[in-house]
């Protein structure tokens, strides 16, 4: 607060808690005065209810130059960039066909700006084939594969979230990876795992349960090592029925006629084919 004045008694001056004078601040019209300690007397002072401030006309400094944003030109114009489905293969040529792999080290931003800013679920694609060649957390950690998997099948990828993918999603995810695996078109960039890499304990077992949570017994190939963990799960009846269901689906591979019946195990092989059915309708778009 500042100090009342008694008539005929000038006011005191205000102390700032370690003793000194304190400042005060004050503008005159547009200029801004400088601090200077109440009490000391110089030209253009003004007077304040504690005492005298005077302060000099600041001196007005040119604003530093805007930041030029580099301009770049688009150089994948591709039709399927601004399609909801985006076929990975297809996307992977494109990149490497146009990049080589140095968009593998580029900041996310620099590649969407470089690609003409393509949809989010083609972002998400990108991400995923990135993490391919980058790391192997897809065979090892079960939120990675399920955050791949989402985001080949089209599905806009939301990292707070653990994604419930069904098995046919599941095996897409998991076929887009064995037709990039079966690629001699492009040469790995050196260090890639794709070729090598085993699926670990961690994603079979979630395969398994996405297969059990949908009622089926067997997990066709590449990773029929799911099969095991989920008749673990299973009553001992169910692995009969998983024996004839493999079966009669390596049969279907040899060009044998589906079984179309509603018998259990006609049912498990129609599930299959249904999965092998959206793998092909998805790979064709």
């Amino acid at each position: 607060m500042r100090p009342k004045a008694t008539p005929g008694i000038p006011a005191p001056k205000p102390q700032a808690p370690d003793g000194k004078d304190a400042t005060v601040e004050k503008a005159i019209g547009p200029h801004t005065l400088e601090q200077e300690p109440v009490g000391q007397t110089k030209e253009r002072g003004v007077e304040t209810g504690a005492g005298y401030v005077t302060g000099k006309i600041a001196e007005k400094k040119p604003a530093p130059p805007k930041a030029v944003k580099p301009k770049v030109v688009p150089t994948m114009d591709v039709p399927y960039l601004s399609k909801r489905k985006a076929w990975p293969l297809a996307l992977l040529k494109q990149l490497h066909a146009d990049y080589g792999w140095d968009w593998l080290e580029w900041e996310p931003e620099a590649l969407w700006e470089a690609i003409g800013n393509p949809l989010p679920v083609v972002r998400d694609i990108i991400g995923a084939l990135r993490t391919l060649f980058t790391t192997e957390s897809f065979w090892e950690e079960y939120h990675v594969f399920l955050w791949c998997c989402q985001a080949f099948n089209g599905r806009p990828v939301d990292f707070r979230l653990i994604p419930e993918l069904d098995p046919a999603e599941i095996m897409y995810g998991v076929m887009t990876v064995e037709q990039i695996r079966g690629q001699k078109k492009f040469e790995l960039p050196n260090g890639a795992k794709v070729e090598g890499a085993v699926y670990g304990p961690e994603i079979l077992a979630t395969i398994a349960a996405s297969f059990r949570l949908a009622g089926m017994v067997y997990v066709p190939p590449p990773v029929e090592g799911a099969t095991s963990l989920l008749l673990d799960t299973c009553d001992p009846w169910v692995r009969p029925l998983s024996e004839k269901v493999k079966l009669a689906w390596e049969a279907l591979d040899h060009g044998e006629a589906p079984r179309a019946d509603e018998s259990a195990l006609g049912v498990q092989v129609a599930q299959l084919l249904l999965i092998r059915e959206y793998t092909k309708d998805i790979s064709d778009e």
